[in-house]
This record gives C-alpha cells, structure tokens and sequence, in this order.
C-alpha cells in the first residue's frame, strides 16, 4: 500500500483534500489501545502476539513505569478473571529496580503468577532433573535470564534441537555481548549445525527461509570484531538477497548492518538504486578521510543526493559548525537544557550537520511557514489533519512531506513514534517530521521526549518536532539516534 502524502509547500489545497489511508496499526499496548484495535482490525493481531509483545514491555526495564503498568493491565485483561498471568511476568519481580507500583500490581492481581510444568502445552517439553527444570522450547523466545533459562540452555546443548534456532537468535539478540549466559548460547548454537557459532548463523542468514534473520545478525553484528565479520561476509556465496545486499555494501561503504531493521532498510534501499551508489560511496569515503565519519544506512538518502550537488558537497565541516553557531547563537530558544550547539558540535557527524543546515533553510521558507500556520490553524479548529511526515532532500533543498498515520488524529500532540508503513517510507527520507499544534500554548511540550529519543535509537532515524509556543510562534528540535538534541530556536508561522 502506498502512503498518500502531503507536500508542505502545496498543502493550501492538499490539507484540505487528502484521502483517508488505513496503515496497519502497531500492536496494542493499552486496553484503549486493544479495544479499538479490535474495533478496526480485529483480524491484524492474534492474542497471543499481543500477550508477547506486552510481557516484553512489562520487562522493560528502559519503559517509563506507567507504559509497562499498562501492559501489564492488558495482559491481566486477555487471560481474564480466574486465569493465571504468565511466568514470564514473575521475572520483573526479580530486577533490582523494579518499580514498587508495578511489584505491587503484579503480586496484587486478581491472577496468580503461572508455574511451566513439565508436561505443559508446548510442542517439546524438556526435563533436566536439576533444581531448576527447563523451559518447554515453545517458551524459548521469551525466557528471562535466570536459572530456567540457563537450565534450558545446558539441555540444548546435549539435545541439539535445529528447530530452535529461530528461538535461540532471537532471546540471545535481546542479551547484550558477553553477559553471563554468553557461552551457553555460543555453544547451543554451535550445537545446531557445522562449525562455530558463527558458522551457524552466517549459514543461517545465507537460508532462503530462516526466519530469524535479523536476530542471527544482531547477535553477529554485536560480535562483529571478534570474528572478522566484514570480512565473512565478502568471502560468502550469496544465496540470499540479504547477502547479496551486505556484500554490496561492505564493498562500497564498509558497512554491515547492526540488526534486521537495519538490514531492510538496506535491502530497501539497494534494489531502489543499483548502479548509483558509487557517487555516494564516493563522498562517505572522503568524509571518512577527513572526518572519522562511519556510514549508516540511515545517511544514505542525503549521501545520495549531496553527492551530485557540486554547490554543496565541497563544504567543509568547519563551515557547516560556523554558519549553524552563528545562526543558532542569536536566536531566541523555548529551551536550552541541552547547552549552546557550540557544545555539542563535536558530537555531530556530517550528515547530523548537513540535516541542521538543510532543515533551518526550510523553515525560513515563506511557503513552508505559511503550510505550517495552515495547519495549525486545522488542527485547532479540531479539523483531520496529519501530523507527522518525512523530510527529504530534493532539488537541492529540504521538503517535508505530511502522512497521515492511524492515530494522528485520535490523540492529539503525542510522542512520535512512527508507525511501521512510516518507518518504512522513512528509509528513502532525510528525516522524520513531527508536529505538535493542537494547543496555541505548548512550550511545555516543546522539548524532544524520552520515548521519542527512545523511538528514533531503535528504529535508526533522525527527527525534526515542531511545537506551538503561542499563537504566532513554533520551536524545532533537531534530533538524532545517539541521543543528542539541539534546539533550532524560535520560528514564526506564515501569515
């Protein structure tokens, strides 16, 4: 499905003429959420992805407390008076710094924390005799660290089951590299084919049909040093798309992807420009001569375009920090908690620069800023109105782009935190745009939040938010992956 979008500086007559697009909805993780989600997709997710998703939320020891309060109320709704919460729950129970309401609401639920048995309903039970007994495989996936699981682990490895493997990449692509279960992993999966664990998993990726690619990568990538993998990967045989775009770009960028979102986005992106990536290829090597820089499949886009712009790719990074220091150390700001971006530019790669200066041409724009009042005033007026987008680099300028996503227009100036079909769509784009004009006064909004910079590391993007300080006047905070967020002041709306 393609997404219909809507161009800034045309938007007088697409605002108000935009269709209605259906994207597919993210799991739910609220009972509002659910409700609804049964309301307009009942058929999109079974109970049990929903129950997984959200049992990995209540872990989550990054999510704010009420995010996995909210979970954890809709996994008691979906197994239902009487029922038993999962075990995988019991888990949170044992982290050092798991919050006293959720302790509480979990051991105060109507449900009983469940027990695994042997003898469970599960395709493979398995028995160990020990003190702690493993896990039926079917509960791989999911299980938290902890004797079960280590229990589960040393029973593979005398009983290589290959039809794990699946499972095994992904719980061990949830692990951070050498935590204390590393070399039980590395042997269970070495267990399940030829060769070292690393054999296994390249062999896997290199598999028509594996259906943990991007697990098995996560965990290669994390490892990468130590096993030469860039150089792995250039002596295989491909068999498999995913290869076949890795060697690609280990040739041409020196860049493997860190894990399966990354490697879509890649995938994406080589069958959209084969035969054009050497100009590309080109400016990032000469950026990594100059500027240590390591390419990202992220920069692509704007590597892409930069690379033919003759006006603009010569420009020093020296420059770049000059002309943003200047403009941005006389303008008025909402918020400075971050500090002057004079102290925050050594942290800022070439494209974190280049997306800077590209973005703040565009919202001086007089037709950009005149889309932006527009609106504003749709969104005030309680009028259907998208309120986030991408921002691409086209004809040697910045132009943002509105799509329309499922919730956009049912919870007002929320968080960005885009929909899979946006994620997607953002893979060709410079970055992600998002708006919040639905009050006139919203300075207290106008910083990036956690969940957004939380957003944007796991789905590798860069962000642009737009906020409505009073009726006249939008603050902009640019922000990246890694965190950093600088304020591009004070702009004033179109009239």
């Amino acid at each position: 499905m393609t997404m219909k979008t809507l161009i800034l500086p045309l938007c007088l007559v697409a605002l108000l003429c935009y269709g209605c697009v259906d994207p597919i909805p993210a799991p739910p993780h609220t009972l509002a959420e659910f409700t609804e989600l049964q309301r307009t997709h009942p058929q999109e997710y079974a109970n049990s992805t929903v129950m997984r998703h959200n049992i990995q939320r209540v872990l989550d020891p990054d999510l704010p407390t009420a995010d996995r309060e909210a979970s954890l109320d809709l996994i008691a709704s979906l197994v239902g008076p009487g029922g038993q919460l999962p075990a995988e729950v019991s888990a949170a129970l044992d982290q050092d710094d798991c919050p006293p309401t959720l302790r509480k609401r979990i051991l105060g639920q109507g449900v009983a924390v469940a027990t695994v048995r042997n003898g469970s309903n599960s395709a493979t039970t398995v028995t160990n005799g020990g003190a702690a007994d493993p896990l039926p495989l079917n509960k791989l996936a999911q299980a938290p660290a902890g004797p079960r699981r280590r229990a589960t682990l040393r029973w593979l490895i005398e009983n290589p089951k290959p039809e794990a493997l699946a499972d095994l990449c992904k719980l061990w692509a949830s692990e951070a590299p050498n935590g204390s279960d590393e070399q039980l992993f590395r042997q269970a999966v070495g267990g399940l084919g030829a060769g070292k664990w690393q054999d296994v998993l390249l062999d896997s990726l290199n598999a028509k049909k594996f259906a943990a690619r991007g697990s098995a990568l996560s965990v290669l990538s994390a490892r990468g040093a130590e096993i030469d993998l860039l150089n792995r990967i250039t002596a295989m045989t491909a068999q498999t798309v995913s290869i076949q775009t890795m060697q690609t770009f280990v040739e041409k960028f020196g860049y493997i992807p860190a894990n399966g979102g990354q490697l879509l986005a890649s995938v994406i992106v080589h069958a959209e420009n084969k035969g054009v990536l050497d100009k590309p290829a080109l400016l990032a090597k000469q950026w990594s001569a100059k500027y240590n820089y390591k390419f990202n499949i992220r920069d692509y886009h704007l590597l892409n375009k930069l690379s033919v712009d003759a006006t603009r790719n010569k420009i020093e990074r020296d420059e770049l920090v000059k002309q943003i220091v200047q403009k941005l150390a006389v303008r008025r700001h909402v918020d400075r908690s971050a500090g002057p971006f004079s102290r925050q530019a050594a942290q800022m790669t070439m494209p974190d620069l280049w997306n800077i200066v590209l973005i703040d041409e565009m919202l001086h724009r007089k037709r950009v800023s005149l889309a932006l009042r527009i609106l504003a005033d749709r969104l005030r007026a309680g009028l259907n109105s998208p309120r986030s987008g991408l921002v691409f680099f086209e004809g040697g300028k910045a132009a943002a782009k509105l799509y329309p996503q499922g919730i956009d227009s049912t919870q007002g100036d929320r968080d960005h935190i885009p929909e899979r079909e946006l994620q997607r769509a953002g893979f060709s784009a410079m970055c992600h745009l998002h708006t919040r004009f639905e009050k006139v006064y919203n300075g207290d909004r106008a910083p990036t939040s956690k969940r957004e910079l939380s957003a944007a590391r796991q789905a590798n993007f860069y962000g642009l938010v737009l906020t409505s300080i009073d009726s006249g006047t939008f603050s902009a905070f640019y922000y990246n992956p890694d965190g950093a967020v600088v304020s591009l002041g004070l702009f004033a709306f179109g009239k």
